[in-house]
């Protein structure tokens, strides 16, 4: 089981992509969180495997949690994947450019959304060994 930190202020995104995970991950947990501020509390209280965050969040944008996450030697290691409208190009390479660990635009594309989660979170066969 993975936990997943997904930090979102519009209640209607976070239900589809919850649903979404519980559908492709029915075993790992998503953890809502609808403010930057309290996404970061939860990053360094919780350890999620992964993060995913919008990048227009009211107060604290994506990118300046994205910098704290970062900077932090607790968080520092937890991949941070943008969720986010902002689709042209330019902002999709700004994105990586900032360190996000992949980008995944709006309205979120369940193949795509199951290939970063592929990526990020490789489920272990550690247990089929015998």
């Amino acid at each position: 089981m993975k936990t997943i930190l997904y930090i979102e202020d519009n209640a209607d995104n976070l239900k589809v992509l919850r649903l979404m995970i519980n559908r492709l991950r029915p075993a790992d947990e998503v953890i809502p969180s609808d403010t930057a501020e309290r996404g970061l509390e939860l990053a360094n209280e919780l350890q999620p495997d992964l993060i995913l965050m919008d990048i227009n969040l009211p107060r604290m944008n994506g990118y300046q949690a994205l910098e704290i996450l970062q900077n932090n030697v607790a968080t520092s290691h937890i991949p941070v994947v943008a969720v986010t409208a902002y689709a042209m190009q330019e902002n999709i390479r700004q994105g990586m450019a900032a360190g996000f660990a992949a980008y995944i635009t709006k309205p979120v594309n369940m193949q795509e959304l199951n290939h970063t989660l592929e990526m990020l979170l490789p489920v272990s066969n550690m247990a089929h060994i015998g």
